[in-house]
């Protein structure tokens, strides 16, 4: 006999499957006991109900531990913890966390403005969507007069949503000071490190099934080693430190002398070079004896939409633009990087079903020129850093 799912085996019953068992066995009994003339409230009928949803209760969390013995079935269950438990007690993996967005930007007083002081943590910035970034300078922070000078920001909350652009920093929360106003690098140029979001399911169970190929005795001279390796980079170079943010892993056809070209990206697109940097660094101790990793940021293929994006009366909000645009960057930045077995693909057709379930049944039109069908090749992983090139109306 073939089984293919736990759910074969363990099929947890439902409070209203056995509350039909109940009544059943009353009127099967010898003698049968009246289970068709009870009132909605009836107090028999209310015992044997309360009773039922209890014993549901009971069949969900026993479907649940027998699902949690899987890698795969633990991975679809809504509650992640199973995942994360079967992780760790099978795997020794704890599952990675989302990470801050760090950057620098630039103060600068007005001709006759300042000397201004910025305190320790007391600057904040702030995109128009409310996103907020502090400063992470530990002394004071002279702005001089008339003058420039560089600062440190991190985000205030973890994950890709604050991996924005320079351009969209444009609110300075705090201090109010006269004639003082903070610009960052245009694009994502002001980034010192790109955060990522915790760690999904399936990446997860990625790292956990590429795990064993780091037991071999030749050490990390596998594909899937180095992906686990990879993936499991740390900015400190231990186990238990901050993510270095590699979400994709891609590799180049190997040359055959020894080297072995590795292409990297994160969550939403190309890392920092100080991320980059990093993974060669937590590499270099776990690579095969005859390996020379080369890991190399990948090829950004740009995919900015162009076009115009038509709501419903009244739903032309902010809110909802922010919507559609992080719709379509979740599906960009979900896609797999092109590498020597295969190639990557933007589907248009899928960029707008995005933008549709972004906001239901919100839309009087969608019309798009780009992004159009885009395969992504070798060594390249699909981006975007704009939408400049979208109007809403």
């Amino acid at each position: 006999m073939t089984v293919t799912s736990v759910y074969e085996i363990l099929v947890a019953k439902t409070e209203d499957e056995l509350i039909d068992e109940q009544l059943a066995d009353m009127a099967a009994a010898d003698p049968p006991l009246p289970v068709t003339a009870w009132q909605p409230g009836d107090v028999a009928l209310t015992l044997v109900e309360t009773d039922a949803g209890a014993l549901a209760d009971v069949h969900q969390t026993v479907g649940q531990l027998g699902a949690a013995a899987f890698l795969s079935t633990a991975a679809a269950l809504a509650d992640g913890r199973w995942l994360t438990l079967r992780a760790k007690s099978t795997f020794n993996l704890d599952r990675i966390l989302a990470t801050f967005t760090t950057g620098t930007g630039t103060l600068t007083n007005a001709a006759g403005a300042g000397p201004h002081t910025i305190a320790p943590g007391a600057l904040v910035i702030a995109t128009a969507a409310g996103l907020r970034y502090r400063s992470t300078n530990t002394a004071n922070v002279i702005v001089p007069l008339g003058g420039s000078v560089a600062i440190t920001l991190r985000a205030e909350g973890s994950g890709t949503a604050y991996n924005r652009t320079g351009g969209e920093l444009s609110v300075l929360v705090t201090p109010a000071n006269a004639g003082m106003s903070f610009a960052a690098a245009s694009g994502t140029a002001w980034i010192t490190a790109s955060a990522r979001d915790e760690e999904s399911n399936a990446a997860l169970v990625t790292r956990c099934r590429a795990r064993w190929a780091t037991l071999a005795v030749a050490g990390c001279g596998t594909r899937e080693a180095y992906t686990f390796n990879i993936l499991s980079a740390t900015m400190d170079g231990t186990a238990t430190g901050t993510s270095c943010g590699v979400t994709r892993v891609g590799f180049l056809a190997p040359p055959g002398d020894g080297t072995v070209p590795i292409v990297i990206a994160g969550a939403t697109g190309l890392l920092t070079d100080g991320q980059r940097d990093a993974v060669r660094a937590y590499i270099n101790t776990r690579r095969g004896i005859t390996d020379a990793p080369g890991i190399n940021h990948a090829t950004p293929v740009s995919v900015n939409p162009v076009g115009t994006v038509t709501f419903k009366a009244g739903l032309n909000t902010a809110g909802n633009q922010l919507l559609v645009e992080t719709a379509i960057s979740a599906y960009i930045n979900a896609l797999p990087m092109g590498d020597d077995l295969s190639s990557g693909f933007v589907d248009q057709a899928q960029v707008f079903a995005a933008i549709l379930a972004a906001v239901p049944g919100g839309f009087v039109d969608v019309d798009l020129s780009a992004p159009t069908d885009t395969t992504i090749g070798e060594g390249e992983v699909a981006v975007v850093t704009s939408f400049a090139g979208l109007t809403y109306a």
